[in-house]
């Protein structure tokens, strides 16, 4: 006899739907590489003009490449991915702007503001599945 009442299956809800769940929510979870190791960090983001602005704590020769929220709720819940190079972000001027936006994170000496320009967004949301 199974545990679940209820069986789970995926899915994919890309396009518009994706990036406007990523928009609405913070934190996400960060994935990159330093010394051949896959490290994951909790990162602070925004969205607008189709870019992704994230602000990490990770060293900026470390080039993330890899955004994912995931959100549970009593109903089900989602998870958004973004899979893009990212580009540290070096203008003062827009540094300035970004950090204000996501402040209340301070990373010390490894404060990084990435910005990731998407090609695609990936969502997905676990449904019921009558068994």
């Amino acid at each position: 006899m199974s545990t679940f009442p209820f069986i789970l299956r995926v899915v994919d809800f890309s396009g518009a739907a994706a990036p406007w769940l990523l928009e609405r929510s913070t934190p996400a979870r960060l994935m990159c590489v330093q010394r051949d190791r896959t490290m994951v960090r909790r990162a602070r983001h925004v969205w607008g003009y189709d870019r992704l602005i994230v602000r990490a704590s990770v060293p900026a020769a470390t080039v993330p490449h890899h955004v994912e929220e995931i959100r549970t709720v009593p109903a089900g819940g989602w998870t958004v991915t973004v899979a893009e190079p990212a580009e540290v972000i070096t203008d003062p001027a827009d540094a300035t702007d970004y950090r204000r936006a996501l402040s209340g994170w301070r990373h010390g000496r490894h404060d990084t503001l990435l910005c990731l320009q998407p090609k695609t967004v990936t969502g997905f949301r676990p449904t019921r599945a009558e068994a």
